[in-house]
């Protein structure tokens, strides 16, 4: 995501405000989470989560794919992979 300068500096952003050795807390388990292993060791999970928005619009037979699956995927495939709430991936732009 690119943010205007004069906008980022009004806010501080973590951990991408941070150099290092600031950010390397944040980029240690950033790193473990997406490693080939432990994304390989994911894949059911992964179809699960991918899959569960495409039911749900399946059964009526139409949507507005990018708003009702498109738009929130990426963010709920990070929060799953980084072990952080699924919940709060509303919270992600």
């Amino acid at each position: 995501v690119l943010v205007p300068a004069a906008v980022a500096e009004r806010f501080q952003i973590t951990p991408t405000n941070l150099d290092p050795p600031e950010h390397t807390p944040y980029r240690q388990r950033l790193n473990a989470a997406f490693t080939s292993h432990a994304i390989e060791s994911e894949t059911s999970a992964l179809r699960a989560l991918v899959a569960e928005p495409i039911e749900r619009v399946r059964l009526r037979g139409r949507c507005d794919f990018v708003v009702e699956v498109a738009s929130t995927l990426p963010a709920r495939v990070f929060m799953h992979l980084a072990r952080l709430p699924l919940a709060d991936a509303e919270r992600l732009p």
